[in-house]
């Protein structure tokens, strides 16, 4: 018997997603390795990570997060991919293929930073123009409704399907680009990741 399999009998058996199995229920999650070049392009150092894991068991391995636009305002880390164009297709293909070879589902991440976003621009973008808490960041530029309908269709046009990837993920945490109280002065009428501007009352409680 496998550790664990006596507390959780099912962790290891396989389960059906949609249309998609997995071999076991284990999934590994997105970390921030910071590995990749500054333009965006993956590097091997990320790709042979990744692989290790994709050889650690898990039925699903995700990747780290990705940006989506190409100017850069979601950027959160240096090291961080790109997928705003096709000339990373080569390099994120790989990582999908290592993933593949562990018999493991790919599984990318989107994610916009947000307020802690555009590492190399004078700005961050949020729902709100709240002062930053931090000094290292810079001041947020409230993103009007049609930047925010940009936003949505950029993570949209991911580039899952000439991936072959499995899944994508969309995280929005930490007051990013999500409406927390702490960031936005504004009330969603979709939700987080629709963002439309209902109210400029009070900040919300």
């Amino acid at each position: 018997m496998l550790p664990g399999e006596e507390k959780y009998p099912h962790i290891f058996s396989p389960i059906q997603i949609g249309k998609l199995w997995s071999k076991n229920r284990i999934k590994y999650a997105s970390t921030e390795t910071n590995y990749n070049y500054s333009d965006g392009f993956v590097a091997e150092k990320e790709i042979g990570y990744i692989e290790a894991h994709a050889r650690g068991g898990s039925g699903i391995v995700t990747c780290q997060g990705a940006y989506t636009d190409p100017r850069g305002e979601g950027q959160g880390y240096v090291g961080m991919m790109g997928v705003w164009d096709d000339k990373f297709i080569p390099g994120l293909s790989r990582l999908a293929d290592v993933i593949h070879k562990g018999d493991a589902l790919a599984d990318f991440q989107l994610m916009a930073c947000g307020r802690v976003g555009g590492i190399n621009l004078p700005y961050t973008v949020g729902p709100s123009e709240v002062p930053q808490r931090l000094r290292r960041f810079r001041p947020p530029k409230e993103m009007t409704v049609e930047e925010i309908e940009a936003c949505i269709q950029e993570h949209a046009t991911g580039l899952g399907e000439q991936l072959k990837l499995a899944s994508i993920s969309l995280k929005s945490q930490v007051s990013w680009a999500i409406l927390f109280p702490i960031s936005s002065q504004h009330i969603p009428i979709r939700g987080p990741m629709s963002m439309v501007e209902t109210s400029k009352g009070d900040p919300l409680s």
